[in-house]
């Protein structure tokens, strides 16, 4: 049985569920992503670097606390940065599906 408090500990346990879980999150992020954004619209090299950009959105929130605890005071802040954030992200993810965003230098 798995326990949330093991995934304090550092282990091989510990290490192979995270990568597991990367390796599982990546997979289904990126297949979804490279199904709506596809080779016709933008270039492959364009299509990796947006996917890139799409994870570091993503994952801002969780490794800039400093700048997370700057935006939000209590709760009710919480809740509007997160329904802020996910709005900026559909906007973002909606210019590249409509190539708005994509301007080849």
């Amino acid at each position: 049985m798995f326990y949330p408090s093991e995934l304090t500990l550092d282990s091989v346990f510990v290490r192979e569920i995270t990568v597991t879980y990367l390796a599982k999150e990546n997979h289904y992020l990126s297949k979804l992503f490279f199904d709506v954004v596809k080779e016709g619209n933008v270039p492959l090299i364009d299509r990796h670097f947006l996917f890139m950009q799409l994870k570091g959105m993503l994952i801002t929130p969780y490794i800039l606390h400093t700048e997370l605890k700057a935006q939000v005071i209590g709760t009710y802040s919480n809740e509007e940065f997160a329904i802020k954030y996910v709005q900026t992200i559909h906007q973002w993810l909606d210019s590249i599906v409509d190539k708005k965003v994509i301007n080849p230098v």
